[in-house]
């Protein structure tokens, strides 16, 4: 097995349950452990990857979670940006080509306060155009949430 295959297999294990022992990681991936902490510590000194609280949105009480996306004027897309990263249910933001200009993952603790939200929120947001809502109804066994 070469590093990169070793190196994407262990990154996939470790985004299931990053609390695993460099012993039962070798034994799952058929290396040595000595192989695995070398690999951990490159890969997390070179930045590929890093560690993060992943939230239960449901224990947390923010059980609703939805894809938003956007079709903007595009003079505007920075200022959009902008006024969507200081929003505190949006929790990712993409820049995207296609459909959409602009696609976010964000979370609520209700229908209402979704709703809220989009006629609120995002209808006083200069240049957005127009919104494409998707609630999830599950996510990757309830994990969505990344707190960097």
């Amino acid at each position: 097995m070469t590093l990169k295959a070793i190196d994407e297999k262990l990154i996939k294990i470790l985004g299931t349950d990053a609390r695993q022992s460099a012993e039962k990681l070798a034994k799952r991936l058929k290396v040595s452990p000595t192989t695995i902490r070398r690999r951990l510590k490159t890969i997390t000194r070179n930045g590929t990857i890093r560690t993060v609280a992943v939230v239960d949105p449901v224990k947390a009480g923010i059980g609703l979670q939805a894809v938003i996306c956007f079709n903007i004027a595009h003079e505007n897309a920075d200022s959009i940006v902008q006024t969507l990263e200081k929003l505190s249910e949006i929790k990712w933001i993409g820049i995207t080509t296609g459909r959409y200009d602009i696609i976010v993952k964000a979370a609520f603790t209700s229908t209402a306060e979704l709703s809220d939200f989009i006629q609120k929120k995002l209808s006083s947001v200069r240049g957005i155009r127009d919104t494409e809502t998707f609630i999830c109804l599950d996510v990757n066994g309830g994990r969505f949430i990344e707190l960097a």
